[in-house]
């Protein structure tokens, strides 16, 4: 992944989802401030971080093929 030249490195925070979700536009709350180019890792693979696809699924009481089909085709996936 690129990042922008300006964008500085964070120490990683939890960040709550706060409001409604409408189609896939969803609002957050975090501590500190954000600024544009920012990265916000919204489903991760690190199991202590709580938000895998398993950890989404079982908070939604459905399976992970569910969380994943339902992911719109305009989010960008990056595989690791």
């Amino acid at each position: 992944m690129q990042h922008h030249p300006h964008t500085r490195r964070k120490k990683p925070q939890t960040i709550r989802q706060i409001g409604n979700i409408c189609m896939n536009l969803c609002s957050i709350l975090t501590e500190n401030e954000c600024n544009i180019y920012d990265e916000i890792e919204i489903i991760g693979t690190t199991a202590k971080n709580k938000n895998t696809i398993t950890e989404l699924a079982k908070q939604a009481n459905t399976i992970p093929y569910e969380i994943l089909i339902h992911l719109d085709k305009g989010i960008r996936r990056e595989i690791v």
